[in-house]
């Protein structure tokens, strides 16, 4: 993401690693419910038992998986929202890019996260939690550089972009053809998000030059 992290501290195990990486890799093919152990075993050249051995069970290997790529999201999205600028519209600019280039480039992975929210309407969990916590730090930030707005202003606007984002990159097939732009593409996403961002706010500087990161895992 910001810094390339889909993969930040792991073990130094190799086999353990590689495992993990085979699960994201797994999950952006055929989608967290598809996951079994045999189908994570053969995508990392591996025997069943090795992640039995690591992981204990399907359900471990998942909550560790999940756990990583949501803790570097997270640290991506300290970082953005730390950073100095001039009005809400180049905070909102940022954060929005950010999410759209990450959710396009691993929308199996977003999705897994939203899976329980979107399937079981489970909203305890701790991918769910943590999307509102950084949901009320955007809101902090944004009264900070437009303290005359009122807070519940902010969060219905905040809502909105976020929900404007998700929904085109999480279904880009049903939306490539109607909004004529390829969301995969890092210009398009600029111009996506430009013109978004410029219904709530005047942003004088562009995206131009800024880029996420090159999001490796």
């Amino acid at each position: 993401m910001i810094k390339g992290r889909i993969f930040m501290d792991l073990s130094q195990n190799v086999t353990r690693e590689k495992i993990i990486r085979a699960t994201i890799s797994f999950i952006e093919k055929y989608g967290i419910h598809s996951v079994t152990i045999r189908g994570i075993a053969k995508e990392a050249d591996v025997n069943s038992a090795a992640i039995n051995y690591y992981f204990r069970s399907k359900e471990n290997l998942l909550e560790e998986t999940l756990k990583l790529t949501i803790k570097n999201f997270q640290d991506d999205y300290y970082a953005i929202a730390q950073k100095q600028y001039q009005n809400p519209g180049e905070l909102l600019q940022a954060i929005l890019f950010y999410l759209l280039a990450g959710s396009t480039r691993y929308p199996g992975i977003t999705k897994a996260h939203l899976y329980e929210s979107f399937v079981n309407n489970d909203h305890t969990n701790f991918s769910s939690r943590l999307f509102k916590k950084l949901l009320n730090l955007l809101v902090d930030k944004i009264s900070e550089l437009d303290m005359e707005k009122d807070k519940n202003d902010i969060r219905m606007s905040v809502t909105q972009l976020i929900s404007a984002v998700l929904m085109p990159s999480l279904f880009s097939g049903l939306f490539k053809d109607f909004v004529g732009l390829d969301l995969k593409d890092e210009n398009a996403q600029k111009k996506y998000v430009s013109n978004l961002i410029n219904h709530y706010y005047h942003v004088d500087k562009g995206l131009e030059s800024w880029h996420p990161g090159p999001m490796d895992q």
